[in-house]
């Protein structure tokens, strides 16, 4: 959980402003934690937000998720034996964080950045600057 409060910090993911700077009629959205558990053992944690509460056409105009699928890597894969390429795996462990928001999205401060952050009280809320899974 830490890492993922310090990523996302790092990232600017999001700004802390004002309760009272939200214009009317938009809703602040929630957010929780998910835990994953990885191949090794290890729990991946995620903060996500609940953008099932968000309203169509306001506070989002598209969703989707850049994502590869199993039909392109073997597609990569053929071509790679055809063309005798070299190929190397990575992994971007917060791929998704890179995405700006063209939309102002506010969410609630969750508890444990209430915990870090002691000093932000009701009065604040978080505006996203950058995609937050969810």
């Amino acid at each position: 959980m830490c890492k993922e409060f310090k990523d996302m910090i790092q990232r600017g993911v999001w700004e802390v402003v004002e309760r009272i700077s939200i214009p009317e009629r938009r809703r602040l959205i929630g957010s929780k934690w998910v835990f994953k558990e990885k191949r090794d053992g290890r729990f991946r944690a995620r903060l996500v937000c609940l953008g099932y509460s968000q309203i169509p056409g306001v506070e989002f105009s598209d969703n989707y998720a850049p994502v590869g699928n199993d039909i392109t890597f073997r597609v990569i894969m053929v071509l790679q034996l055809i063309y005798n390429l070299h190929a190397v795996l990575l992994e971007v462990e917060t791929a998704f964080l890179y995405g700006k928001l063209e939309e102002e999205i506010y969410m609630e401060i969750l508890m444990g950045y209430k915990e870090v952050y002691a000093d932000l009280g009701n009065n604040k809320v978080l505006v996203l600057k950058m995609a937050m899974y969810g």
